[in-house]
């Protein structure tokens, strides 16, 4: 394992977060009760990915923004660890 170099902590893996491109069109109405009501009526999303960030699970931060950089890190932290 790999240590973080935010925290300090022992990483072997890392949390990905990936955001992508997703527009709802929503219809707002008034229900049986008189309060305001939503129905999605339509969704459209795309495929690519339009933000990716590589965190450590230990403590949250950030520590890469592309897959080469995180999986640079996990090999370089797998060469190290003894089998």
């Amino acid at each position: 394992m790999g240590k973080c170099p935010k925290c300090g902590k022992e990483v072997n893996e890392l949390e990905v977060h990936r955001h992508h491109r997703q527009v709802e069109v929503w219809r707002a109405f008034l229900n049986g009760d008189g309060e305001i009501d939503y129905d999605c009526i339509k969704t459209e999303s795309w495929d690519e990915w339009t933000e990716e960030k590589y965190i450590c699970p230990a403590c949250g931060a950030i520590l890469f923004e592309t897959k080469e950089e995180a999986e640079d890190f996990l090999k370089s932290k797998a060469k190290q660890t003894p089998r």
